[in-house]
């Protein structure tokens, strides 16, 4: 098809050239000459095409590759940090964690609702945070302040409610094993629910690459994540307002 349409395009340029006449004997060289070039330009293109699709998939796994250890190591330390604080935590506030599991025991429901209220009562309570310092001349410098420390607050709470998540989850799991002390079963659910939510994101990030597939898997694992630390945030919410914290320090 390509040289019958370069035949044509330039018989129909001869016919066009007034006064003359252009014979076919003629026409043969230049239309032999246009149709080897068309050839060779054919072969040029398809050979640069195919040098240049070795690169192009070398870029394309190049991109893979990084994007996939980009989320292997946001994965791992995240978990990282959360297993350093749960540890810390079950030094130092075995018994609080242990009000707060109790609480999310005695019915998650409750926790995801008051999760979802107390996160939606952030962005008011910011509010008031900065309107209380502005009252005073010394409060207005303290509001960058203040609202960094109400927001480290509020992570704290976050985190501490999904360790609560995590030993809760890991508890499930390690229910018939035997432990001598409850704070080795605590320690032993909390890293069996750590390894459980370790392995799910490991998985969604390994496979962030794969269309559909690594969508999928990461939107779940967000919101498993998310339902966790949203009930977790309740319970803590619920054991501080029912006053639990305060008698189980009245009681020690």
């Amino acid at each position: 098809m390509r040289r019958i349409a370069i035949l044509f395009s330039l018989v129909v340029t001869a016919s066009m050239v007034p006064g003359k006449r252009i014979r076919a004997e003629t026409m043969a060289p230049v239309v032999h000459a246009s149709i080897a070039a068309a050839h060779v330009n054919g072969l040029v293109g398809e050979f640069q095409v195919a040098a240049a699709r070795p690169r192009a998939e070398k870029r394309v796994l190049q991109t893979y590759r990084h994007s996939t250890g980009r989320s292997l190591g946001m994965a791992i330390s995240w978990l990282a940090i959360v297993a350093l604080v749960g540890f810390v935590l079950m030094a130092f506030g075995a018994d609080k964690l242990d009000i707060v599991i109790r609480t999310m025991q005695d019915g998650v429901g409750k926790s995801l609702g008051s999760g979802l209220l107390g996160q939606l009562a952030i962005v008011p309570a910011a509010i008031g945070v900065v309107v209380l310092l502005a009252a005073t001349l010394i409060g207005i410098l303290l509001i960058p302040l203040g609202l960094v420390a109400f927001m480290f607050l509020v992570a704290g709470v976050a985190m501490f409610g999904f360790i609560a998540a995590l030993t809760m989850t890991g508890a499930a799991i390690t229910r018939n094993s035997r432990d001598e002390t409850p704070n080795g079963a605590m320690l032993r659910s909390f890293v069996a629910g750590t390894a459980v939510y370790l392995g799910l994101w490991l998985v969604a990030a390994a496979l962030s690459g794969v269309p559909l597939l690594g969508v999928a898997l990461q939107s779940f694992a967000s919101a498993v994540t998310f339902i966790a630390v949203t009930a977790g945030f309740g319970a803590v919410m619920r054991s501080w307002w029912q006053g639990k914290f305060k008698r189980a320090q009245l009681a020690a």
